[in-house]
């Protein structure tokens, strides 16, 4: 290859990298994408790593006789994927947690994440290293991918150390990630085939970060990189994803204070009217909380909702379950 030919091909490299986006975003429990066994969601590792870099214990993915671990991968998310905005936020259900995913896009081959940071917070705040408003009520695990001294994988994602039973080093928010190369640590890398005992898949980009769980109480969180530490310079721009745990349904509570009682008949008469309105100045009320009959119809104009409404008024007040 002649000097030019290896300049072009620098300088087509260097406009992929410069070019490219990595992204987190979530996924709801219930869409089917996530670990092969949804009851290890957060469930880090199930290994322990001592001070000094010592591991025992490091099959998540598979033990030396080939039995499989409990951090394996089902499906992933299909490439588009939403990211959601702070508007239209990915919705999570209640009941469900959320899946956090990374994904390399318009990257070079062989472009590896060896650095990350990662922090939840509440949409509309602005994160700040020195003073992080980090929202109360949540829980974060980040998977680990340990599987050193298992022929023939003998890798793991990211240094540190691992102890049991709580593995307190991997529930943080902020968490930080580093693969320094030590410790037989890789990062995430956006490898040409398939990684699952890193949780990657080549053919979508995407890594399989980790597990948040919230209460369903309507509020949306952003998800963002705060830090993040490239192989390949130049570095590329990150994207964050926004998502919304949204509230357990409760026939009756019109305004969503968690209770039925004389308070929710404005809002009811405003949710029959005027829906729109009704759910601009209630945001988080699910509308299937004005089915008061379950006839599967409810929302503006369904007055067959109306003498049902009246009865349980008779009841009120009672507390949501």
């Amino acid at each position: 290859m002649t000097k030019l030919a290896s300049a072009a091909l620098a300088l087509l490299a260097l406009a992929a990298t410069a070019g490219a986006t990595v992204r987190v975003f979530v996924t709801a429990s219930s869409s089917g994408y996530g670990l092969e066994d949804p009851a290890e969601h957060m469930t880090p590792t199930i290994s322990t790593v001592y001070a000094n870099g010592l591991d025992e214990n490091g099959y998540d993915y598979i033990d030396y006789y080939g039995a499989p671990g409990p951090l394996r991968p089902g499906a992933y998310p299909p490439y588009e994927a939403p990211s959601g905005t702070a508007d239209d936020a990915v919705q999570v259900p209640a009941g469900d947690w959320a899946y956090i995913w990374l994904q390399f896009q318009n990257e070079p081959k062989g472009a590896a994440i060896v650095g990350l940071q990662t922090a939840v917070l509440e949409s509309g705040v602005t994160w700040d290293p020195n003073d992080p408003v980090l929202p109360a009520g949540i829980s974060t695990t980040y998977y680990l991918c340990n599987n050193v001294n298992r022929y023939p994988l003998s890798v793991k994602r990211w240094n540190g150390t691992a102890t049991p039973p709580d593995y307190p080093e991997w529930h943080n928010n902020p968490q930080s990630m580093t693969a320094s190369g030590e410790d037989e640590a890789i990062g995430i890398w956006n490898a040409s085939a398939a990684q699952p005992h890193n949780l990657y898949y080549n053919l979508t980009r995407t890594a399989l970060l980790g597990a948040v769980e919230a209460p369903a109480d309507g509020r949306t969180y952003q998800v963002l990189i705060t830090s993040v530490t490239y192989y390949n310079l130049p570095a590329p721009t990150v994207s964050a994803g926004y998502f919304q745990f949204l509230r357990a349904p409760c026939v009756g509570d019109l305004n969503c204070d968690g209770l039925v009682d004389f308070g929710d008949i404005n809002p009811f008469v405003l949710y029959l009217s005027n829906e729109s309105a009704w759910q601009a100045t209630y945001p988080t009320c699910p509308a299937v909380n004005g089915d008061i009959d379950a006839d599967g119809t409810y929302g503006q104009w369904s007055f067959g909702d109306i003498n049902p409404f009246v009865a349980l008024m008779t009841q009120a007040p009672f507390a949501c379950p």
